[in-house]
């Protein structure tokens, strides 16, 4: 009776087991995803949270299995009918208990089956604390500045970070040289373009260009 054995068990080693699984998945799924997703450096307390509630869902899971076994098995001692099959679907018998039977397998049920449905029902309610707890830690939590966000500059070869007047110069830089782009492109081609109506040279320059002389 592989795992359906723990919630017999003292609740030392109860509790010791379920912290084992849960820190297995921590360290070899949980963390390593939440790292992905998140900056260990800027976001450790969303990283940690996120982590923690992937292995609190793990260990639910399991102890919800848990629970949905010792339960039929509960149902199956408390009732004075028991449904076989002797070869196949085909040939279904019903089997009545006899008293003795009976009576013996509801005493089980209330010194076995019972304690351990409620140790699973406790267990249960930790672990959806725990999982919610997760959640709002990662609701409530702010995410980092975006203006203290690191850039990776090619011509440098590594990371910095942009204050924000240092952002804003260097996208008005950027505008001052795409504009003076633009004009030298257009002067190429047209010369007239950025000249005043007035200017009796530019105009001539103009009908030259477009006469082809």
């Amino acid at each position: 009776m592989f795992l359906f054995d723990w919630a017999t068990m003292p609740v030392q080693n109860f509790a010791q087991k379920l912290i084992t699984v849960w820190l297995g998945f921590f360290i070899t799924m949980g963390l390593p995803v939440s790292a992905f997703t998140f900056d260990l450096h800027k976001e450790l307390l969303q990283c940690m949270a996120a982590a923690s509630a992937g292995s609190s869902f793990i260990v639910t899971v399991l102890v919800w299995r848990l629970y949905l076994g010792w339960q039929h098995v509960g149902d199956r001692l408390i009732s004075a009918t028991v449904e076989y099959e002797e070869t196949g679907w085909y040939d279904g018998q019903v089997w009545v208990k006899t008293p003795q039977v009976l009576m013996r397998d509801r005493l089980m049920s209330n010194y076995t089956v019972k304690p351990a449905l409620a140790r699973l029902k406790r267990t249960l309610l930790g672990l959806g604390g725990a999982l919610v707890a997760s959640m709002l830690v990662l609701a409530a939590v702010p995410p980092p500045s975006v203006n203290s966000a690191p850039y990776y500059d090619p011509s440098v070869g590594y990371s910095y970070s942009r204050s924000p007047a240092a952002t804003a110069s260097s996208s008005a830089a950027d505008g001052e040289e795409a504009v003076s782009d633009y004009e030298a492109t257009v002067n190429k081609y047209e010369p007239w373009a950025f000249s005043d109506e007035g200017d009796a040279a530019a105009q001539y320059d103009m009908r030259k260009h477009m006469m082809g002389k």
